[in-house]
């Protein structure tokens, strides 16, 4: 459940993001590069399948509006097999080949950190629920948004 919650958020906050989108279609289009095969793919699962639900549950509900526009959600989701370097490949191909709109992170720390910076190179926003490692936010990075504190500020919700 925890794992859908981050999925939902990370589309709610995306619906709130101005971007870029193409009128013909009028399909903004989701990339994530996630665990789904190798050491991490259990909690890669749960971030595939939330990623996935949040899309169908906006879009069964006629989508979102940005800029006063109904656009549908589309996303498209690459197994990086639990390896950080074929996941920054991927990022890259999402961003360059495929021209996805916005980017969503994968599970844990050491991929964010490093998949965040695809975003930053290419400006593109980059949301991630599942790293929290405080070197990912401490970057001075404009394109990266996490939905859980910085590690480090865990204890003061305390």
């Amino acid at each position: 459940m925890k794992h859908m919650i981050v999925g939902l958020a990370a589309a709610g906050l995306l619906a709130g993001l101005p971007g870029p989108a193409s009128a013909q279609t009028k399909t903004i289009t989701l990339g994530a590069v996630v665990q789904i095969t190798g050491s991490m793919a259990n909690p890669g699962h749960y971030y595939r399948d939330s990623y996935q639900f949040a899309v169908d549950q906006i879009n069964a509900k006629g989508g979102i509006t940005v800029g006063g526009q109904k656009y549908r959600l589309a996303v498209k989701i690459l197994d990086n097999q639990s390896d950080v370097n074929l996941g920054v490949r991927q990022y890259v191909e999402l961003v360059t080949r495929d021209k996805v709109d916005f980017l969503l992170g994968p599970f844990n720390s050491n991929d964010n950190l490093d998949d965040s910076s695809v975003a930053e190179k290419y400006e593109i926003p980059f949301v991630e629920g599942g790293g929290a490692s405080s070197q990912i936010f401490s970057r001075g990075y404009k394109y990266v948004f996490g939905t859980l504190p910085p590690a480090d500020d865990y204890f003061g919700s305390t």
